[in-house]
């Protein structure tokens, strides 16, 4: 049932480069657009032309949200040619806000690491330091403090705000075949540790729906892929795994899974409170982790050929610890978006089918929010089979659980997986801003404002 329409202010960054796959505008970028004192930053790719061809440049831009009429500064890192037309290559960005350096991580799959940071302080003093290229070292093939053996076939980086600190993970290996890595990054000492490989692939492949962080709990939700042999793949030059729709497809994704950890990803429990890995913070890459045959880690038992997306969405309301997921299935005998539900209090699990709105098996990602109490959630859906995107909100009612799907506006001409500014809305200024792309032959990467 619709609610009122809250139209967006649409903000258009740039064109989006010509392209055959996706760059801009991807679910899994951990995160496209931020949000810390005041500034919002937005990290995406412009082209060097018009030209079919022509190589794309990490873009950075930022906005003073205070000052509501200015306009976005933008800087180009044209020291750097992208080159790959890979919807896997995007950029991440993450601001450490205990020393405000940023941290931008970008175009990679299963490649060695592509990463660079400013200097600290310049999101900590925004208003001192201009807005120029010359912010940003180098690419590194290495996160500070660790060597580049550890940074080999990489791909979708995420950074996670941990309180004045960041963490950093990333997949290495390809697709079937894979685990998943996390480094904690210490505005103090400006350098990052590892906390190993916490998610751990056997013949198989984790996929996060995100990283979560609040109240000193850290949160993850995926799902896993089966590895599927195929000719070549035990060949070190056979590049089939980096094909847009490679050999191991979505097909063999299986379960969903939940974690958590309180001590900055050094030890993980289930659902129900048992320690199912300890990690030591050293600089090793290869202690065990969480593994696929871990006690208790499946929420929701989902088979392979059944639908479910990896890399949807998820996130946690900061007051109320609440935790929900954004996925899909096709369990039902429908594909169904379905609101996955962690209670706080209780530990227990619901899941809601979201009514009106059917997705594709592998169409585009949803994403779903939490505003700053926790007590609304939002959710963005895409059109699967047309140009529409959506957004709901679901109500936390006192005593009787989250009320059902509002329709809050729908518009057309959309062709990205939606990016919230989490940290924007957690803020409680009113305004939920969504990053994503139009549709059409002639594309612009927009960001979207709602005053809620």
């Amino acid at each position: 049932m619709a609610a009122k329409q809250y139209s967006p202010r649409v903000l258009v960054l740039a064109k989006d480069p010509n392209t055959v796959c996706r760059l801009n505008a991807n679910a899994f970028q951990q995160d496209a657009i931020t949000t810390f004192n005041n500034f919002q930053y937005v990290a995406y790719y412009t082209a060097a032309s018009t030209s079919p061809d022509s190589v794309r440049y990490v873009t950075l831009g930022r906005r003073n949200l205070i000052e509501t009429d200015q306009d976005w500064e933008k800087l180009v890192l044209k020291d750097y040619d992208q080159t790959t037309d890979d919807g896997h290559n995007t950029i991440s960005i993450g601001i450490c806000t205990g020393d405000g350096t940023i941290h931008v991580s970008f175009d990679h799959h299963c490649d060695d690491l592509r990463y660079r940071i400013s200097p600290a302080g310049v999101a900590l003093n925004p208003s001192s330091h201009d807005w120029t290229s010359s912010l940003f070292g180098p690419v590194r093939n290495h996160l500070p403090g660790l060597e580049p053996s550890a940074f080999t076939s990489i791909s979708y980086p995420r950074f996670v705000s941990a309180g004045d600190d960041l963490m950093f993970e990333a997949r290495t290996g390809k697709a079937g075949a894979g685990s998943d890595m996390m480094f904690l990054y210490s505005s103090e000492r400006q350098t990052y540790t590892s906390r190993g490989t916490y998610l751990v692939g056997i013949n198989n492949n984790p996929y996060p729906n995100g990283i979560s962080f609040a109240n000193g709990r850290m949160h993850v939700s995926w799902t896993y892929r089966d590895f599927i042999a195929y000719e070549g793949a035990d060949d070190l030059d056979n590049n089939a795994h980096k094909a847009q729709a490679g050999p191991n497809g979505p097909e063999n994704n299986f379960d969903l899974n939940y974690a958590y950890s309180d001590d900055c990803g050094q030890s993980w429990c289930n659902s129900v409170g048992h320690t199912i890995a300890s990690l030591e913070d050293t600089q090793a890459v290869s202690e065990p982790g969480i593994s696929p045959s871990a006690k208790n880690i499946a929420i929701q038992k989902i088979p392979k050929y059944s639908g479910i997306m990896n890399q949807e969405s998820q996130c946690i309301g900061s007051v109320t610890g609440d935790f929900h997921v954004l996925n899909r299935d096709n369990t039902s005998g429908t594909e169904q978006w379905r609101h996955y539900l962690r209670d706080a209090v209780t530990g227990e699990w619901t899941s809601t089918a979201i009514p009106d709105a059917f997705p594709t098996e592998t169409g585009s990602r949803g994403c779903i929010a939490s505003d700053a109490t926790g007590n609304s959630i939002y959710i963005l859906l895409p059109g699967n089979q047309d140009t529409s995107l959506m957004l709901l909100r679901r109500r936390k009612l006192e005593g009787a659980g989250y009320s059902g799907f509002d329709v809050l506006w729908s518009g057309e001409r959309y062709d990205g997986e939606p990016n919230v500014d989490r940290a924007r809305l957690s803020q409680g200024d009113g305004i939920l801003s969504v990053f994503t792309r139009t549709a059409g032959t002639e594309r612009d990467v927009v960001v979207l404002d709602f005053e809620l």
